[in-house]
């Protein structure tokens, strides 16, 4: 899901991503790492999508917090961002959100919603599904866990946006949410170029010098221009796609080769 290791050769093995030495060392507040993480996102081609699911789900959880008030418990993340199917439908995170605004204030309310997504799965089952973004958010400083009173009747364990939170929910408002599936009907040779200098950008943005790719940068560009044009983009500034993560095996070799064509 991070994007550090990829499939091998058989279901027992995984190689490790070109991204994996560069994280190997870093701190848990690196912006390679934090980055890895808000950029998960399902389907991806090196993830199996047994649920069928259409989701970005780091960003969805701040988004949907920034829109709750800041806050949001366990089981309101169930019924809202871990029950979301398709986060590319129109206002769908704002209508979790006022789904969310009508249930609280009553805890029945909660309890209710909560069994009706768990259907036939026992609810224990969604709430360990929760254990691993909740570490996150708390692990990553984008989060801390209060007991907070007046949401419901009685005081309950909720996750509050830090003000490191709140500054990756804001950044990630701004950004264009480019997914692998946008970019099907490019050529080969446009993919390459939009991946490539999607790492570059990465790699940049995680503090590494780019200087010596910048000759070839303006090249680049033109030669994924009509992927930056259909999102209305002159630059990759605003973009949000992590190319370890969302790339396809061709797509990540076609642009090592164009790396390697550059003397990369």
């Amino acid at each position: 899901m991070l994007g550090w290791m990829h499939p091998g050769s058989d279901s027992g093995h995984f190689v490790f991503s070109e991204i994996a030495s560069y994280v190997a060392g870093e701190r848990i507040d690196s912006p390679l790492i934090l980055e890895s993480v808000y950029s998960i996102v399902f389907p991806n081609p090196h993830v199996e999508n047994r649920g069928g699911h259409t989701i970005r789900p780091f960003s969805q959880i701040l988004k949907m917090m920034r829109l709750l008030g800041g806050q949001i418990c366990r089981d309101e993340l169930i019924i809202s961002v871990l029950a979301m199917t398709n986060d590319r439908e129109d206002d769908v995170s704002l209508t979790q959100a006022e789904a969310i605004s009508r249930i609280r204030g009553k805890r029945q309310r909660l309890v209710d919603a909560l069994s009706r997504v768990a259907g036939s799965l026992q609810e224990n089952t969604l709430k360990n599904y929760t254990r691993f973004p909740l570490g996150i958010l708390k692990s990553t400083n984008w989060a801390e866990s209060v007991n907070q009173k007046g949401i419901y009747e009685r005081p309950i364990k909720v996750y509050r946006l830090t003000p490191a939170g709140e500054k990756i929910a804001d950044l990630l408002h701004t950004k264009v949410d480019v997914r692998h599936s946008d970019l099907a009907n490019f050529s080969e040779s446009e993919r390459a170029a939009f991946v490539l200098i999607s790492q570059y950008e990465q790699l940049g943005r995680g503090g590494f010098d780019l200087e010596p790719v910048k000759e070839i940068y303006l090249d680049l560009l033109k030669m994924c221009r009509p992927i930056l044009l259909k999102f209305n983009q002159h630059s990759l500034d605003n973009i949000l796609y992590s190319p370890f993560q969302q790339a396809s095996p061709i797509d990540l070799h076609l642009a090592k080769k164009l790396d390697e064509s550059f003397g990369g």
